[in-house]
């Protein structure tokens, strides 16, 4: 197996998790006895439960028999806590015990005034009317002692295999307490910024500090639990998004928690907002970022926001859990009490999907055999694009929106993604941690959607995989930032600056409406076209040329603008709109527009063939099919190499919340293959399949594929 699978409890089980709230107070749905049987039916490994709340509509309140703080009435003198840590142990279960510190209602902190999170006018912190009540601030010495004791309370008293701590989070406009001017003043000799100024260098110092915060507060949990028993302590953060406003960025936080954790409630807003694939590549990323001495997990949670009591349909709910361990991390569903109500007819789903992964147990405990990698750069989504958060100060369970229109790196990767999954190119998710940590070695193709705000090392890092062989595929300001998102005069990666010049500052980035480029030259990455044909341009482009005595190639040229619709062309500009070429041993291929955006949000259909056409020039296909676009393909691998391929079909509207999947049928698969005889067998299906061996791939044929399958290749 594995190795970095059993470092969680130290069991190598492929973990699937059970979270347990406490909303309904109704001591027959919460009993213990029934959590175990509700867990057992599931199949689960380990279960999170409350040993603090704040459900309790006036107050915090512990399900343990605490001396910190006062138990949940309704318990009466019952430990509930207890029962289940000692239920789940006989039953095989790990438990984990779940800390409240990022959410308290409005009497506890009018108890504790102090601890609250302040915002810059001087009025306290409140979590608007998704949750009411407020926050603390992780400076507090007196939350800091609160936390420390209750955990210690928890390790000392109770064999519990974890901690799982919900929050605590440096949110938005926060934070101004007493505590934290003074430890600003005395570090850095200045007054907090009152408003965000990205041309500061205190602002840049006040970002640092409220992360520092967070660094030092986690440290210091370990630091009190780990005196007295080294359990896995770990947190929730947030992925593929912005994070500096909440200062919960997974990479940043990588090195406080044993356990990469990230929540993925699939929505709080318009369903048909989220990607359908929105798990996966939390799941990709996560795993990713997790490398070899951490585990990874990924919350999903069936309830159908914000309607926390009402599930998800079971279709969704089962493509959760499957792309979720598809991707390598656990899957961590969130249990609403309410939700338990009728077990057999909600907790179905669950119960299929955590029995198939427990009878293919060892098929899961795999490592990603993916060549390709798509970057996931948190500086470029903190630094580049200075995104906050709409709605209500602080949450994050709100829509980002972008300073400048022309600066959307969420939208820009996203479309990336979606070109890939639908190109049937099984790739990963990366972020700049791995990037630094040599990772780049597992993969023959690196994609890096306007990657703009990139540190030395990483530039550094970049020209040595394209020079030793690698490609690169980016686009627009990629590499013209420095990782806090300042403008520099050139690109930093000299497979760009050596070949393409920037415009003059001031006049780089032009916005058009209704433009088109024309495919100037027939090349590889255009194959699936024909010279001489009009596409349409991104809405922003950026102005380069290329250098003299260069040669790399031009293959499509910027139109020039039309003044309205329908009028005749008028002619073509010499603005480049595709560049490839060789650098070193490598291979480059730049997009001067905002590509990712395009296709996410247009569809248009030649780009996701540009990009499938540049892999396919980078390097020999890792798998070949006739499936349609809507299903997607991830390679993992055993360490004695069996290659293990999981399928997911997304053939339905392609919104969440998915109700049915439209069965595929008869599809044909080549998977590159380096042995001389295969044995394929199919999971779900339960049966041996014909395969041949030819040309470096084995081919096979599946006659139907309902919502997931997962193909073993020995």
């Amino acid at each position: 197996m594995i190795n970095h699978m059993k470092h969680l409890f130290n069991d190598p089980r492929f973990h699937r998790f059970l979270w347990f709230s406490a909303c309904s107070q109704d001591t027959k749905i919460l009993d213990p006895k029934r959590i175990i049987e509700v867990s057992k039916k599931a199949n689960a490994t380990v279960i999170h439960y409350p040993a603090t709340g704040s459900s309790s509509p006036d107050t915090v309140r512990a399900f343990y028999n605490s001396k910190v703080i006062e138990k949940a009435p309704w318990i009466g003198n019952r430990d509930f806590f207890g029962e289940v840590v000692n239920l789940g142990h006989k039953n095989n279960m790990k438990v984990i015990a779940y800390f409240n510190g990022h959410w308290f209602p409005d009497s506890f902190i009018n108890e504790h005034p102090s601890w609250s999170l302040i915002m810059a006018d001087g009025k306290k912190f409140s979590l608007g009317f998704s949750y009411g009540g407020g926050a603390p601030c992780v400076n507090v010495p007196e939350f800091q002692k609160y936390s420390t004791d209750v955990l210690t309370e928890l390790t000392v008293n109770y064999p519990i295999d974890g901690i799982f701590l919900d929050g605590p989070a440096v949110f938005q406009g926060t934070c101004y307490c007493p505590v934290c001017k003074e430890m600003f003043k005395k570090q850095t000799g200045a007054e907090m910024p009152v408003a965000s100024d990205w041309n500061s260098e205190i602002w840049y110092a006040f970002l640092k500090f409220r992360y520092d915060s967070m660094r030092n507060y986690l440290a210091l949990m370990h630091e009190v639990v780990h005196k007295i028993r080294r359990i896995p302590i770990y947190k929730n953060s947030v992925v593929l998004n912005t994070t500096w406003f909440n200062c919960l960025g997974a990479e940043e936080l990588r090195d406080y928690s044993e356990n990469i954790g990230a929540e993925h409630f699939v929505f709080y807003g318009e369903p048909i907002t989220v990607p359908i694939w929105g798990a996966g590549a939390a799941a990709k990323y996560e795993r990713a970022i997790a490398r070899d001495d951490k585990t990874a997990t990924i919350y999903l949670c069936y309830g159908h926001k914000t309607w926390d009591y009402y599930t998800l349909p079971t279709a969704d709910m089962r493509l959760l859990i499957a792309e979720t361990a598809a991707n390598g991390a656990y899957p961590f569903v969130t249990i609403d009490d309410y939700q338990m109500v009728n077990d057999t007819a909600k907790m179905k789903p669950i119960n299929d999907m955590f029995g198939f992964i427990h009878k293919n147990e060892k098929y899961f405990l795999t490592e990603s055999a993916n060549n390709v990698a798509i970057l996931w750069s948190n500086h470029t989504e903190d630094y580049y694009t200075k995104a906050t958060l709409g709605g209500a100060a602080g949450t994050h369970h709100y829509e980002i929106q972008a300073t400048q229109a022309n600066k959307e790196y969420q939208s820009c990767f996203r479309g990336f993604y979606e070109m890939l999954t639908q190109a049937h190119i099984p790739f990963d998710v990366i972020g700049n941690v791995n990037i630094e940590s040599g990772d780049l070695k597992k993969y023959k193709t690196l994609i890096m959607p306007n990657a703009a705000a990139m540190n030395a090392n990483q530039i550094k890092i970049v020209d040595a995989f394209v020079a030793n062989g690698g490609t690169v595929i980016t686009s627009f300001e990629a590499s013209l930032y420095d990782e806090f998102g300042k403008r520099m005069h050139e690109y930093q990666l000299k497979c760009l600056n050596a070949v393409i010049e920037p415009f003059a500052k001031e006049d780089n980035v032009f916005q058009t409406v209704r433009d088109y480029q024309k495919i100037i030259k027939k090349h590889k990455v255009t194959s699936s076209n024909t010279v001489g044909n009009y596409l349409p341009i991104p809405h922003y482009n950026f102005k380069v040329k290329l250098k003299k005595n260069t040669d790399y190639q031009v293959l499509t040229q910027l139109m020039n603008p039309i003044p309205h619709r329908y009028h005749s062309f008028v002619g073509t500009s010499d603005l480049p709109g595709l560049v490839v070429g060789e650098y070193g041993k490598g291979k480059v291929v730049y997009f001067s527009g905002l590509v990712g955006v395009l296709f996410y949000k247009y569809r248009i259909r030649d780009i996701r063939e540009f990009v499938a056409n540049a892999v396919k020039w980078s390097q020999p296909l890792q798998l070949k099919t006739n499936a349609p676009k809507s299903v997607e393909f991830n390679l993992r691998k055993l360490d004695d190499g069996t290659i293990v391929l999981h399928i997911l079909n997304w053939t339905t509207r392609i919104s969440r919340p998915v109700e049915d999947i439209v069965q595929v049928y008869d599809m044909e698969i080549g998977v590159k293959f380096s042995g001389k005889k295969s044995d394929v067998r199919v999971l779900a299906a339960g049966k041996k399949i014909k395969s041949v061996v030819k040309a470096g791939y084995v081919t096979f044929k599946l006659s139907t594929v309902g919502d997931y399958e997962v193909v073993v290749i020995k």
